[in-house]
């Protein structure tokens, strides 16, 4: 097995072969592998009608001094389901996919990867890939290598997997316009056949996003308005997915504003696929005040595309008002009708990051992009990379930072840009005809509140004091108080919402119906459920208003044989 030393691009098979013809038929069953050896890595899928599924695995052998591309076109009558790598070259190439094509990349390059044993330079790699094909009638898929974006023309030979019914044929075809012309010996090509068993493979969508997934995140869920758009939801309650297929938009808001006379600070994790440069379009944060909030939040969302949910992608169109973008752009638009790009570099499709004020129409040739940061790898590389943002309210200077890249500091005149010193914040995304899988994870909330909760008791029956522990007989009434408390000090900061007290009494200690009061007033049994052992009391929302919540009631001992201590 190999390990990357740093870096990584791709690979296919680099075998130089003498010129010759030779057919070579062999019969496999599915989910087996083939192991090729080809000078110039063309390779053609064939399936025929019989399955609606047809897995096959290949082995593809890799020297150290192949550093092109492999795309594999996909074609009409298919569909692309699931592809993977060999885990154990997961960290060394990478593999993506778009609308018409899948793609093998090295991550390093190849002569920078050692034997985990020897700790030598490899000669060559064996990279495994697993292909799932949905598809009706026949359909053929060719592997082509590209150097530096040109193709190959060196001799090549052609793997044909035909699939009938449970089995499938292997052809293999090496014959070129030189062999043609020549008795030169023939070599035989594929050299075995054996069956490794079912590779479990990871879906185009979900690829990536579980392998480095950070650690700390915090449930967020119920700190954001709904989700807009037709990418952004919740996969779990610590992740919001803003996109993850073509033409979607994605948009999430806080439900509270940042004061911006305060500092601040956000600490998140933002994750953009594993497409490398067949990704789109990106992900923003974007503080904004949008007047739209108060009466229609929903219509706070960009345009889809280049516009990656904050932007407008032509004049009319919709877009995020009074904002400021951090873009994380995977996708270079430089075409007539997206030409936002312009004015930056390519950078080899890799990516960049920059600060973009959304607008009436962002689709012009110079002027949308300040701050710019060239990314010095694929930003869709199927990392989750750290994000921090903080506001230095004194200086009115706004300093981000994405894991990998320099911090900028940029000052920023709240009034010009929000129309007053308070701002919404949150995430948008979007794709296009090239797309890939977005997320974000957060480990700190901005002004986010301060919450503390205390727990007391007293025996009412000997007129003792509020402890938190106490002594009890059989028979004696316990009255519990319960104090919440919204310790921020900043205005703005989350209102602490949903609070619902949990009470688990003593076994022992029986409820006394009817004694519940919250804030001095009485609240009936029939406000307060139960969950097991567990009494739930009615919700409340703490906040810079409404600082403190004081719950009572009491208990009655029931079980205590002589004289106990009670503590909470």
């Amino acid at each position: 097995m190999a390990k990357r030393k740093k870096g990584l691009k791709l690979t296919i098979l680099f075998c130089a072969l003498f010129l010759f013809s030779t057919m070579l038929n062999t019969s496999l069953k599915k989910d087996q592998t083939i192991k090729a050896f080809d000078n110039e890595a063309k390779l053609v899928l064939s399936s025929k009608v019989g399955s609606e599924k047809n897995s096959i695995q290949l082995d593809l052998e890799i020297p150290s001094t192949f550093t092109s591309e492999i795309k594999i076109p996909i074609t009409d009558n298919s569909q692309l389901i699931d592809y993977s790598l060999n885990e154990s070259n997961q960290n060394e190439f990478s593999i993506t996919s778009t609308a018409t094509e899948l793609i093998i990349q090295p991550e390093i390059p190849t002569d920078e990867m050692i034997n985990e044993e020897s700790e030598q330079p490899l000669s060559s790699n064996i990279v495994t890939l697993n292909v799932s094909i949905q598809h009706s009638g026949t359909v053929e898929y060719v592997a082509e290598t590209f150097q530096d974006g040109v193709k190959s023309t060196s001799n090549s030979e052609t793997v044909t997997i035909v699939e009938e019914s449970d089995e499938v044929e292997l052809e293999q075809d090496t014959t070129s316009e030189a062999d043609e012309k020549t008795d030169t010996p023939s070599i035989e090509a594929v050299e075995e056949i054996k069956n490794i068993g079912k590779i479990q493979s990871r879906s185009a969508v979900t690829r990536g996003i579980n392998d480095n997934m950070p650690q700390k995140r915090l449930i967020i869920n119920e700190k954001f308005r709904n989700p807009i758009g037709t990418g952004a939801n919740f996969i779990e309650p610590t992740i919001l997915e803003l996109s993850k297929t073509k033409s979607q938009t994605g948009s999430i808001w806080s439900k509270n504003k940042l004061d911006l006379t305060q500092d601040f600070s956000l600490k998140s994790y933002i994750y953009l696929g594993d497409s490398g440069k067949s990704a789109g379009d990106g992900v923003t944060f974007t503080l904004q005040n949008d007047e739209r909030m108060a009466t229609n939040p929903e219509s706070v969302i960009g345009s889809s595309g280049f516009a990656m949910g904050a932007y407008s992608s032509k004049s009319g169109a919709n877009y995020v008002h009074n904002a400021l973008s951090i873009e994380f752009d995977t996708y270079y638009n430089n075409g007539s009708s997206n030409r936002v790009d312009r004015e930056l570099n390519r950078n080899s499709d890799y990516g960049h990051i920059a600060m973009v004020r959304p607008k009436a129409n962002n689709n012009n040739y110079t002027g949308e992009h300040s701050y710019v940061q060239y990314s010095p790898g694929y930003l869709s590389n199927g990392k989750w990379r750290s994000f921090t943002v903080s506001w230095n309210a004194e200086t009115k200077t706004l300093n981000y930072q994405l894991e990998g890249f320099d911090q900028i500091s940029a000052p920023i005149d709240p009034q010009t840009e929000f129309k007053g010193q308070e701002a919404y914040w949150g995430f948008t995304s979007s794709t296009g005809g090239n797309w890939a899988q977005n997320a974000i994870a957060i480990s700190e909330l901005p002004q986010e509140l301060e919450a503390d909760q205390e727990v007391l008791m007293k025996n009412v029956t000997q007129n003792g004091e509020y402890s938190s522990e106490i002594n009890v007989n059989t028979g004696d009434i316990v009255e519990y108080q319960v104090i919440n408390k919204y310790l921020s000090e900043v205005f703005g900061a989350s209102d602490w919402d949903n609070v619902a007290t949990h009470a688990t009494l003593p076994a022992g200690i029986d409820y006394e119906v009817n004694s519940a009061i919250i804030d001095g007033v009485a609240i009936s049994d029939q406000e307060i459920t139960t969950d097991g052992t567990a009494m739930i009391f009615p919700k409340a929302t703490l906040s810079f208003d409404k600082l403190t919540q004081k719950l009572v009631f009491r208990g009655k001992v029931t079980g205590a044989d002589g004289p106990k201590k009670v503590d909470d």
